[in-house]
């Protein structure tokens, strides 16, 4: 039987910005439709690695490696990972990858915005049976694949055949006084076999800036100062 290659590709974000390596109970659901999920979850390291083979969770599909990770830094915090897949069926198969985080704490909030991104790139002619969907999500407190405050998500159908497509979503803001949840989704629908997948998403949490009481002042006796000049310009003409 053909196999199926997906490469699951997500761009390690947080390098940068000096960020923690640990942020709460990372865990991983893999699930194909039809069967009972297999779930990975960590209590004491911001990264996992599933396990290479097949799992009871997706039976028609072979993993050769799926990677994750969480970081957590006092200007941002993500979730990424990297992986590849192979599918043992030919048939029509759904699969279905969900990552979370429920232990971020910084930045401070209570006001955030959440920027998601995603793109793929398709290798063999299948791409028109196809089809890949990202979505992001966040979540107040500490509820693991909460997904209160969704991103507003990307579908590519179909699929460009030996091309590629990249979307970054609208921000999404939401709120909470008691850290967040971070959630990633990828379902791959595989229609055809011979087909490579290589996608890649991210997932960012910033501090929303809200200005100071002191900028707000300045800003209201810059506005003052615009009206009386035009009130003055005003009387000049009429004068």
């Amino acid at each position: 039987m053909r196999s199926t290659i997906m490469r699951i590709l997500l761009p390690c974000v947080a390098l940068a910005w000096g960020g923690s390596a640990r942020a709460g109970s990372l865990s991983i659901s893999i699930q194909e439709t039809g069967y009972a999920a297999t779930t990975f979850t960590t209590g004491s390291g911001g990264t996992i690695n599933v396990p290479s083979g097949v799992l009871a969770g997706a039976p028609d599909f072979n993993f050769s490696g799926f990677n994750v990770a969480s970081t957590l830094g006092a200007m941002q915090g993500a979730l990424t990972g990297s992986g590849t897949i192979a599918s043992l069926n030919q048939n029509p198969e759904t699969l279905t990858i969900l990552i979370s985080d429920n232990g971020y704490t910084l930045p401070a909030g209570p006001n955030y915005t959440m920027a998601s991104s995603s793109s793929y790139s398709f290798g063999f002619p299948n791409s028109t049976t196809d089809s890949f969907t990202f979505q992001s999500f966040a979540n107040p407190g500490s509820v693991l694949f909460g997904m209160a405050d969704p991103s507003p998500g990307r579908t590519y159908s179909p699929l460009v055949g030996f091309g590629s497509d990249h979307a970054d979503e609208a921000l999404t803001a939401f709120s909470s006084g008691t850290g967040y949840t971070l959630t990633e989704s990828y379902a791959w629908n595989s229609n055809a076999a011979n087909d490579t997948f290589q996608a890649t998403g991210s997932t960012i949490v910033t501090a929303q800036m809200v200005p100071e009481p002191s900028s707000l002042v300045l800003v209201g006796l810059g506005l003052g100062s615009l009206g009386l000049i035009v009130s003055h310009c005003r009387r000049q003409r009429v004068l």
